[in-house]
């Protein structure tokens, strides 16, 4: 049976090593609007940020490299986002 939450798109998991030893997991997904949450799973799970969606484009793939978060939509474009700002930092149309 599939069980697919309608509202999520997509989810993805990563872990990060901060400079102490201590690993954090962070769940980062899309949501229908293209918008974009990060989730702080450690001991209570809560969303630390969420970037809003665009008009007019689609998110259908996020990879996260190091501290930085990458998607891409079928408007063939690879956007990174400004993690404290939560808005585009770099949008590169293909």
């Amino acid at each position: 049976m599939n069980m697919r939450l309608p509202w999520v798109n997509k989810i993805a998991a990563t872990k990060l090593l901060c400079m102490m030893p201590v690993t954090v997991i962070i769940l980062f997904l899309y949501r229908s609007d293209c918008s974009v949450e990060i989730w702080n799973l450690n001991h209570t799970p809560h969303i630390e940020r969420t970037i809003p969606g665009r008009v007019n484009s689609s998110v259908e793939a996020l990879t996260w490299c190091g501290e930085r978060l990458f998607s891409s939509g079928l408007q063939g474009a690879v956007t990174e986002y400004n993690l404290q700002t939560l808005s585009v930092k770099v949008m590169l149309l293909l």
